[in-house]
């Protein structure tokens, strides 16, 4: 984060240089760590910047802010709103405050960003920005209307995926492919298992150089009327991937029968 380069953006009105104090607009507002230097800031009518050195852990600076900016009148952003009609959605929570930029407050319309770096190897310069009219997780206003569902996807169960789970389609825990794609479906009336099934099917892929993988698949069924009185059936299965032990696949299927 550069304050003086996002001051020069959104200053908006002439800029005063402040040392050895908070400027006016961070003043009993801002979390000042015990035994730390306020080497001072700036301050205009759109920004207030300040900056501190502190000889605590970057770890103690983050959790001491996340935790005394909530007693000093600041919140935590909302999370944006999910908008899915159908599928999977990431989970929706209050949001720790935390981003690329640094950890995130938000009081009224004003947004307050502090972020942690090292000085050197034994200080910690932290970097607070206040922003009047933050971006729109501070800014108070209606809510957006949702998309109406298709009435094809009407059978479609939306489903929130657990916290902390990520945004659904990307991790660092899961390895992309690079392409998918589906190879039809049959129905077989057999007195087969499914094992056997697999094991039929599985020694024609093994003639073809294909290998059995280790990894783990589950599927689960749901079953329900419609308003139609029609029976729909909705499965979710679940798969990991051996290369990627931390990552769970979920796929959704939903048929229907009159």
């Amino acid at each position: 984060m550069d304050p003086l380069g996002t001051l020069r953006v959104f200053g908006g009105g002439r800029a005063r240089l402040v040392v050895g104090s908070l400027p006016s607009g961070l003043a009993q507002r801002l979390w000042v760590p015990p035994g730390s230097v306020i080497l001072g800031g700036v301050e205009s009518s759109g920004i207030n910047v300040a900056v501190i050195h502190s000889s605590l852990t970057e770890d103690s600076l983050r959790s001491g802010y996340r935790r005394e900016q909530l007693t000093l009148g600041w919140t935590a952003p909302q999370a944006p709103q999910q908008t899915a009609i159908m599928g999977f959605v990431p989970a929706t929570s209050v949001s720790t405050g935390d981003d690329a930029a640094g950890a995130m407050f938000c009081s009224g319309g004003t947004m307050l960003i502090i972020a942690v770096t090292k000085a050197d190897f034994s200080t910690q310069e932290i970097r607070a920005v206040a922003l009047n009219a933050g971006d729109a997780r501070c800014r108070s206003s209606a809510t957006a209307a949702r998309p109406t569902p298709s009435p094809f996807r009407a059978q479609y169960q939306t489903l929130v995926n657990p916290p902390g789970s990520g945004n659904g389609f990307t991790s660092p825990g899961c390895q992309p492919w690079n392409s998918t794609g589906g190879g039809g479906s049959t129905r077989l009336h057999t007195t087969m298992t499914v094992d056997d099934v697999f094991a039929y099917y599985g020694k024609q892929l093994a003639d073809s150089g294909w290998t059995a993988t280790t990894n783990e698949t589950v599927a689960r069924t749901w079953t329900r009327r419609d308003s139609t009185g029609a029976l729909v059936q909705m499965t979710l299965t679940a798969r990991t991937q051996p290369s990627a032990p931390g990552c769970i696949e979920v796929g959704m299927e939903v048929r229907s029968r009159r």
